[in-house]
């Protein structure tokens, strides 16, 4: 039986329990203790599993960019592109301008309002967003650019019980206030209303995510991870599209992931972008220790419009609550945080710890261990 149910969607993945199917992964935690079954994460199998991954596209990745750009304009009457100025959403943003596939907006947010003092936290909108969204946009006096307060906004989405809630059972991996909150600014923002209420099909479009490749048994695969799993309950109706991890051209993917394996192949300890710590995005065994490819190395291998030496204000600290909502955290006599902190002291404690990364009371900052889909081979 389901636990909790928020208007929920296949789209962006959900998890088996046996032949039991959960959008939540809070709730499928739960019946996992209850049954003993482990549970399985799901992204498109259906689609992915046509493919035979071992054979790479012929087609260049900067076409199939091309491609999915123009599928997302083909889709949508209005389309939104979330920009935060990192090099996800930039080679996206790139996609659309140097083929001149129509944009409709540019949406960038920050916390400046409730984050005065903290500068930093909103460096990267500030100093590489903003700046390279007005650029764009004199040259395109077409493509609006909205830049958006999401102090205000978030403040008021947790004072809505039912999203506190819905917060809880949806989380995978993070907690961020102001990124919860931004999911629903098309049902808070007029302007945005105003689009929707004139019968447009809107659709905001985000620059999610990077391969993860490795070997398993020896041989070189990809899997989808359940970073976003969490959008899963947030609505069928939620207009968020994945630039990237799409089944519509899942042929984008499948090309990233090869251009990785090739490089994975060749690398040595001395290779540029290899290090020895872990970076979560793609590995391989080297003698007695694993070889991992950095951040900096997967934008350049699959972002050809990326300047690597782009200000950054590098690997956020915290998996479960970002720097920019720093502000939330010092409302500890406030109605609204005091709900949130329930809510989420509550989820963490109830947690098993074996799915936590590090179990503590304090290791909430670490946040809960990810899912992977099954493997797709890039070899045969």
């Amino acid at each position: 039986m389901q636990f909790f149910d928020y208007n929920v969607s296949d789209r962006f993945g959900y998890y088996l329990v046996g032949d039991q199917k959960f959008y939540s992964k809070t709730d499928a935690i739960k019946h996992m203790e209850r049954t003993g079954i482990h549970l399985s994460y799901h992204y498109h199998d259906d689609v992915f599993a046509q493919y035979n991954w071992a054979n790479e596209p012929t087609t260049s990745l900067d076409e199939l960019y091309r491609q999915r750009a123009q599928h997302l304009r083909d889709k949508y009457e209005y389309l939104v592109l979330s920009y935060s100025g990192g090099a996800d959403s930039h080679q996206m943003l790139m996609t659309f301008i140097k083929n001149n596939i129509r944009i409709d907006e540019i949406l960038i947010y920050h916390c400046l309002s409730v984050n005065p003092d903290e500068l930093f936290t909103n460096s990267e909108v500030t100093r590489v967003a903003v700046p390279a969204a007005q650029e764009i946009v004199s040259k395109h006096p077409n493509i609006k650019l909205r830049i958006v307060d999401m102090g205000p906004l978030t403040y008021n989405f947790f004072k809505d019980d039912k999203k506190v809630d819905m917060m809880m059972h949806a989380n995978y991996s993070q907690f961020s206030p102001s990124a919860t909150a931004l999911c629903y600014i098309h049902e808070v923002d007029t302007e945005y209303l105003d689009i929707i209420n004139s019968g447009q099909k809107i659709g905001f479009v985000k620059g999610w995510d990077k391969p993860r490749v490795w070997q398993v048994d020896g041989k070189w695969c990809h899997r989808f991870l359940d970073i976003n799993s969490g959008l899963s309950i947030m609505g069928s109706n939620i207009p968020t599209e994945m630039f990237y991890w799409n089944p519509d051209v899942p042929e984008v993917v499948i090309k990233q992931a090869h251009i990785i394996k090739r490089y994975m192949e060749l690398a040595r300890p001395s290779s540029p972008f290899i290090v020895t710590e872990s970076t979560g995005f793609a590995c391989k065994p080297w003698q007695d220790k694993m070889l991992w490819l950095t951040n900096h190395g997967v934008h350049l291998l699959l972002y050809p419009d990326w300047d690597i030496t782009t200000y950054s204000m590098g690997k956020e600290p915290s998996r479960t609550m970002a720097r920019r909502d720093s502000w939330f955290r010092r409302l500890p006599n406030d109605e609204v945080y005091r709900r949130w902190e329930s809510s989420t002291t509550t989820w963490w404690r109830d947690l098993p710890d074996y799915w936590k990364n590090r179990p503590g009371s304090d290791s909430i900052l670490h946040g809960p261990k990810n899912s992977w889909s099954r493997p797709y081979f890039l070899e045969r």
